[in-house]
């Protein structure tokens, strides 16, 4: 179901062997970012409705904020983590921006993870198409294998190099205000935080 979007393993991978998530760009120049978490089945059309309602534009990015309790075990239900995908990637491709890269942000809903948002955002430097995937399962090969990688499970990706002046921009952050890069960090999450608070709670 992946092969339709064209999607490629990257030449390396950053690697953090505590999270779950994919990073991809599609052939019209979107860009999309995954978490996964392991939790407790849910019932199809109940997931459908939930996706579909949860994701939202603002300001040329889509975010797509899902509830942890709502995601499909990777360990058990891999063929269900490819279909809730399918449908938010075909909700995305729906939206039409024509000037900037569309980046789709799918963020665990929880407070105190608010701070792995900053990590989202990076600027592409290059027009790669590629995957970075990770899984909290304990049988990772197996995991892995299922899905979409055959030779990463002891390895995990994470995003570099993050443009902080595209997190600033988006939420109208004057980052001449800030003396250290970690000031600067904590009023964008802050920014990021009020956000979430005021669109999904």
């Amino acid at each position: 179901m992946f092969n339709q979007y064209s999607i490629s393993l990257p030449e390396t991978l950053e690697m953090n062997p505590s999270s779950g998530e994919i990073l991809f760009k599609l052939q019209n120049n979107m860009f999309i970012y995954a978490r996964l978490f392991s939790c407790e089945n849910v019932d199809t059309d109940e997931l459908i409705d939930l996706i579909d309602k949860s994701i939202e534009e603002k300001n040329n990015i889509v975010y797509a904020v899902i509830p942890e309790n709502i995601i499909p075990p990777i360990t058990v239900c891999a063929t269900g983590i490819i279909y809730y995908w399918d449908i938010v990637l075909k909700k995305a491709q729906k939206i039409r921006i024509k000037k900037k890269p569309l980046l789709l942000l799918s963020i665990i809903y929880a407070k105190k993870q608010l701070i792995e948002i900053i990590r989202l955002i990076k600027e592409f430097r290059n027009k790669r198409s590629y995957v970075l995937f990770s899984c909290m399962c304990q049988d990772h090969q197996s995991c892995h294998n299922n899905i979409i990688l055959e030779k990463t499970c002891s390895k995990v990706a994470w995003p570099t190099n993050i443009d902080y002046s595209i997190l600033a921009s988006i939420y109208n952050v004057d980052t001449k205000s800030f003396k250290t890069k970690i000031d600067l960090e904590k009023k964008i999450i802050s920014k990021i935080s009020e956000f979430i608070a005021r669109t999904y709670y």
